[in-house]
């Protein structure tokens, strides 16, 4: 079926669904883990018991979180609200599912280096830093799709970067 006669090839054919392989998929892993890290090491300084420090921590989250989206708004960035972030929305753990749409969770993605500007500190020095460069990546995989929205396969510069 591939081959030059028939003029059909994967890279002319094959279009993943960004949607749900990333956004809904590596996007949100990422977005839960880091939350949970963040949580683990009491970056929020939140008291009590674990379940209350979830509910604290998810708390200032959101008190970060509203406010980042006026600020990237005022700068023409215009993201998908959650319109509600508790504990529930991140679940009990780091292999909870994060309760968001797609949409929304493209911007709390492009939130999380606040995130790990603010609190990344508390996390130990490598597991910062590699979640620096993951968030970035992920970033990037986003803004590459985002520039080149068009019907068929990214430019192959594009593709690679």
């Amino acid at each position: 079926m591939f081959s030059e006669e028939t003029g059909i090839a994967p890279a002319r054919v094959f279009y993943p669904d960004w949607l749900h392989d990333l956004a809904l998929g590596v996007f949100k892993f990422y977005c839960v883990t880091l939350f949970h890290r963040l949580v683990a090491a009491n970056a929020f300084m939140a008291s009590g018991d674990a379940s209350a420090r979830l509910k604290a921590s998810a708390a200032r989250i959101r008190d970060l979180l509203y406010p980042w989206y006026d600020a990237e708004q005022a700068a023409g960035r215009k993201w998908a609200r959650a319109p509600r972030i508790a504990a529930e929305t991140f679940g009990p753990d780091e292999h909870s599912t994060l309760a968001l749409y797609g949409e929304e969770t493209l911007g709390l993605l492009h939130f999380c280096p606040t995130l790990l500007d603010g609190f990344g500190a508390h996390l130990p020095a490598r597991e910062c830093d590699q979640l620096q460069r993951l968030g970035r990546s992920l970033i990037g995989i986003h803004t590459i799709i985002v520039d080149h929205k068009q019907m068929g396969p990214l430019p192959t510069q594009a593709a690679q970067e």
